[in-house]
């Protein structure tokens, strides 16, 4: 029994979606055939621009100019590796904007070495970039690396990298409490150690001039402790003296620059994808407006 309370506008609207679905898969079908007859009759034409693409894209690969890569491992006491992956981006961006005489002034370098800069960045010591690298370890070794025109400024421009870092301001100013707090402490354990001698020069001069037995020593004073002291403030000073030499430092390095063989801005296999793609993509272009034309005319 038919249903009385069916509303015929919803009939009609039901049609009407169907027959629009109908209409829509119809069009695409038409669609991709006709791309399918485009690719058939125009293969050639887009070989001839796959080719027209990669050969220029050739000739540029061996006529474009040549840059060197060098890499330098450091470490550092004092920040964390992201943070000097900050430090050199800025560097970077102030390289890539062209500006040679802003970077020739922050690193201290002549304007004709600043211009052979190409680019800075930084790596961790599995080649992934450092600003990725979230670890708060110090004394972790990572790398600086950079792209120049001309190889012949690699010396310099690892002494301009160096000072750069370890005299940011803030870090300077740590550095330099650092090394009056340091160098106090050196003093006051020279003067210790001097103390100490002067103790143990006494003490064997009484063991050589007493008719005491060496082996018997008073409750007031132990010679093992004597030297056990000295040992210890030993240590502390070659740990302190390390301190104000070698890790007072913001940055240490540890391998300097080593210069890679010369390599261009992109490897021939990508550029010839990227041309031999985008001249498919103009032959398939060319083929298509071909068939609509005849289809219009038609």
């Amino acid at each position: 029994m038919p249903d009385n309370n069916t509303n015929p506008d919803d009939q009609i609207s039901f049609a009407t979606l169907r027959l629009s679905i109908r209409y829509l898969l119809i069009g695409f079908f038409r669609f991709c055939s006709f791309i399918q007859l485009v690719i058939d009759k125009g293969r050639f034409i887009m070989l001839a621009g796959f080719l027209v693409g990669v050969i220029p894209g050739i000739l540029y690969y061996y006529q474009s100019p040549k840059y060197y890569k060098g890499s330098m491992i450091l470490t550092s006491t004092k920040l964390y590796k992201k943070t000097f992956a900050d430090i050199v981006e800025q560097l970077n961006n102030v390289s890539s904007s062209g500006m040679s005489s802003s970077l020739s002034r922050e690193l201290n370098i002549s304007p004709d070495i600043a211009k052979e800069i190409r680019y800075f960045d930084t790596k961790n010591t599995f080649d992934k970039p450092l600003k990725e690298d979230t670890s708060t370890k110090l004394n972790q070794p990572f790398k600086i690396v950079i792209g120049l025109n001309n190889a012949d400024s690699i010396a310099r421009m690892q002494e301009a990298l160096l000072a750069y870092l370890n005299n940011r301001p803030q870090l300077k100013h740590i550095r330099e409490q650092e090394s009056l707090i340091y160098t106090a402490k050196l003093k006051q354990l020279d003067s210790e150690l001097a103390n100490i001698d002067s103790l143990k020069r006494e003490f064997n001069k009484f063991l050589a001039t007493s008719k005491i037995n060496a082996t018997v020593y008073s409750s007031a004073i132990n010679p093992a402790e004597i030297y056990e002291q000295s040992i210890n403030l030993l240590r502390e000073r070659e740990y302190t003296q390390r301190l104000l030499t070698i890790e007072n430092n913001a940055v240490s390095l540890l391998d300097g620059f080593k210069v890679s063989v010369s390599t261009r801005p992109i490897s021939l296999i990508r550029l010839i994808l990227i041309t031999g793609t985008l001249g498919v993509m103009l032959g398939f272009t060319i083929s298509f407006l071909l068939e609509t034309r005849k289809k219009v005319v038609q």
